[in-house]
Formats: structure tokens, C-alpha cells, sequence
């Protein structure tokens, strides 16, 4: 069962005691893979592009101790970093008008380059169904540029760039400066104001304890009954005011 039919569906093959009966064009357990190697047919006309077998369908690519190539048709060579390489300066000069084959005296020249590379608008992306690599570059300010790069049937190469390198936003050293200076003061702001308000409302709670506690007092010091004068008065019995 494939896809959840048997035989991968009546097409391709019928199921008898068991076992897939497959047509003349099909193989497999399931009868799923298909004896036409065309949908591994590369671009150059090549079974996966002479460096791989098709093995139900899709290319399986060879793997050497010094090669190993990727991609749908095996076309992409071991050798795709080098050849990003290879066409980084004539795509900095003829693209950006930069790197080291530019001559600002000779603008239109630089060096040996012939790519001619189709510039494009916008942001661009390697289409694999045309076999493109994508190289991307950045230089000493982290701006990045970026290009693909492709071969025909006639091993004709063509590159596509991207007109506009994306460089990081410049940070503001002096608006972080102050940003932090304005974050500090707010935070003291906020603690002072925090401050106040807790010894506020503590204040205002021992006086008002304190109000309690006058209003609950009974007597003062006039009335202490304990209290004697300083002086005393006695009446003598004999005394006849002689």
C-alpha cells in the first residue's frame, strides 16, 4: 500500500495473493516508482546532471571521498563556496562600484569581469527550478550583498544581483546614553514618590493613634485625687481668739 492505495492505485499496478502485480512501467513493492527517468532529467538534458543515478523517480547524487554533489538534479557542484568566491569582485564592481577591481578614474572598468550580471530591484532569491545558487557576501561595515548564479543548457553562466545591500541600522550611541540617563531619573522619581507616600500614611496613622489615646484619657493633672496642697489649715480647740 502507497498513499493509502494498494499497488499505488489501479494505474500503476493490481494487487494479486498478496503481492503488487505492477504494469510495464512501474516497479517497486507498492508499484511506486516509475521506470521513466524523466522527471530526473536535469536542465543540461543529463540523468541528474551525470552525477547521479534516478532511482524511483528522484535523483540520488554520488558521494566520493572528495565530492558530494546536491540538489533536485545533482547539479550543484562541491565547488559552490569557491565558485561564490570567484565572481564576489566582479559582482562588487560591476553591481556596487566597490572592491578591489574598481577604479573610480575607470568606473565602466573593472579588471578582466565579464559577467554581466542582470541587476535587479528588491530582495532576490536563488528559483530552483532553474538550478540558481545563492551566494551571499558581507563586507567590513556587515552590509550584505547578495546574488545567484545559474548554467544553461550551453553551460552559459548567468547571474542575477541584487541591487541594494541591506547594511544594520546605525545604533544612536548618544540617544542610548540619554535613554538610560532618563530611565535613572525616572526610577528615582518613582521611589521618591513611593517613599513619601509610605511615611505619609505612617504619620497620619500615629496621629491619628495619638488622637485616640487623648480622647481616651479620664483626667488630668488638676483632677488627680491623690493630689495635695502645699499647704495645710488646724484649728486649735483652746484657742478663745485672745
Amino acid at each position: 500500500m502507497n498513499k493509502g492505495e494498494l499497488c499505488s492505485g489501479r494505474e500503476h499496478g493490481e494487487c494479486v495473493c498478496g503481492k503488487c502485480a505492477c504494469k510495464p512501467d512501474y516497479t517497486g513493492p507498492a508499484c511506486q516508482c516509475p521506470l521513466d527517468e524523466t522527471p530526473c532529467l536535469a536542465p543540461n538534458g543529463k540523468s541528474c546532471s551525470g552525477h547521479g543515478h534516478c532511482v524511483c523517480g528522484q535523483c540520488v547524487c554520488d558521494v566520493d571521498e572528495d565530492r558530494h554533489y546536491t540538489g533536485i538534479y545533482c547539479e550543484k557542484s562541491p565547488a559552490l563556496p569557491r565558485k561564490c568566491l570567484d565572481f564576489q569582485e566582479c559582482v562588487l564592481c560591476q553591481v556596487h562600484k566597490r572592491g578591489r577591481l574598481y577604479n573610480p578614474d575607470e568606473p565602466k572598468e573593472c579588471g578582466k569581469c565579464d559577467l554581466e550580471p542582470v541587476i535587479e530591484e528588491g530582495r532576490i532569491e536563488a528559483n530552483q527550478t532553474l538550478n540558481e545558487n545563492l551566494c551571499n557576501y558581507y563586507d567590513d561595515d556587515h552590509c550584505l550583498y547578495v546574488y545567484v548564479y545559474s548554467y544553461n543548457e550551453t553551460e552559459h553562466l548567468h547571474i542575477r544581483a541584487q541591487k541594494e545591500k541591506v547594511c544594520p541600522k546605525k545604533v544612536s550611541i548618544l540617544g542610548i546614553v540619554l535613554g538610560v540617563i532618563a530611565a535613572i531619573v525616572l526610577v528615582g522619581l518613582a521611589l521618591l514618590m513611593l517613599w513619601k507616600m509610605v511615611t505619609t500614611i505612617h504619620d497620619r496613622r500615629e496621629f491619628a493613634r495619638f488622637e485616640k489615646e487623648r480622647m481616651m484619657a479620664k483626667w488630668d493633672t488638676g483632677e488627680n485625687p491623690i493630689y495635695k496642697q502645699a499647704t495645710s489649715t488646724f484649728k486649735n480647740p483652746t484657742y478663745a481668739g485672745k
